[in-house]
């Protein structure tokens, strides 16, 4: 996990560097866009697997980015993994089988940078804080909240399909923990995520 933040980080910079700034280039960037795309998502929380059937799951997510500056976009995003118990789980506090079942929402608030592109294929980059809500069904609970919080990265890269959209493919990364726990660590509701998407850019 610390490898591949790492690697994230430095093609997140040097693509950064790389890229010919906005303000030289025409035409004036898209004021506003919107995308949803559907992937897998891997949850880093090391107790998952003992209850939930994998910690690998489908998931989707819905992202509206406006123009603040340049090339830069702020950014919401809306995203959901669910994931259902193993069969049978006997939860150690009672004889009763469980029937475990995991929601969880996030929503993220952040910067994504879209430099201005010259030929069909584009590169993107993001980052932000990201909110945490846990529906957990009772008698299991792996996580002692149904809250978190934490931060997310992400890179991408897009191809133009059309003069207002593109087709692109995502890496985020993201942890989430309670309170100041929301570091990458083996309790974190965050993980990893490849998606593909669609995104319109209207105007």
């Amino acid at each position: 996990m610390k490898q591949l933040t790492g690697i994230m980080l430095v093609i997140i910079f040097s693509t950064g560097f790389a890229q010919t700034p906005a303000w030289f280039e025409e035409p004036t960037p898209p004021r506003l866009f919107l995308g949803g795309d559907a992937g897998l998502f891997r949850i880093s929380h090391s107790d998952f697997k003992e209850f939930y059937t994998d910690r690998w799951g489908p998931s989707y997510s819905a992202t509206a980015g406006v123009r603040v500056y340049s090339y830069y976009y702020a950014t919401f995003s809306f995203g959901q993994f669910n994931k259902d118990g193993k069969p049978n789980v006997y939860p150690t506090y009672t004889e009763e089988p469980a029937e475990p079942h995991w929601r969880e929402n996030w929503y993220k608030i952040g910067v994504q940078m879209h430099p201005l592109r010259q030929e069909k294929w584009g590169s993107f980059y993001g980052f932000g804080f990201a909110l945490y809500h846990i529906d957990e069904k009772d008698p299991v609970r792996i996580y002692s909240s149904d809250r978190g919080q934490g931060f997310y990265m992400d890179i991408g890269a897009d191809y133009k399909v059309h003069e207002t959209a593109t087709l692109y493919l995502k890496i985020s990364i993201s942890s989430g923990g309670e309170r100041d726990r929301s570091g990458f660590e083996s309790r974190s509701i965050g993980g990893y995520r490849f998606a593909l998407g669609l995104s319109v850019w209207p105007f």
